[in-house]
């Protein structure tokens, strides 16, 4: 039986490329919302936001854990920021993130090279 074209899928029932390329770009958009609404609250707020943040770093790790180079590279624009902002006393938050914060500098991924090379 064959699926009809509009379906989003294709005859095996995977995603066509064009709706797998719109997920991701979709994923992009969030991820660029969450960082910058993160960003905005480590600017304003500082170390009284860490106890807080502290609590979605399962969230960090799965973002550098994933095979997707872009959100490798968000969730490092997030742990630059916690850096940035927090100084020194952010160490015990991010303490563990730093080997892969200085691996991501040669990464061979474009996008993992924008934040922690500053």
């Amino acid at each position: 039986m064959r699926l009809p074209v509009n379906s989003g899928t294709t005859e095996t029932g995977k995603p066509n490329d064009e709706d797998l390329q719109e997920a991701i770009e979709s994923d992009e958009v969030l991820l660029s919302a969450i960082s910058k609404s993160i960003h905005t609250i480590f600017k304003r707020h500082k170390i009284v936001f860490l106890p807080i943040w502290a609590k979605m770093t399962p969230y960090i790790e799965a973002g550098l854990q994933s095979a997707e180079a872009s959100t490798r590279s968000w969730a490092i624009c997030i742990l630059d920021d916690v850096i940035e902002y927090c100084g020194g006393d952010a160490i015990p938050c991010i303490g563990a993130y730093l080997p892969t914060i200085v691996s991501s500098v040669t990464d061979d991924c474009t996008p993992s090279l924008c934040s922690p090379n500053y």
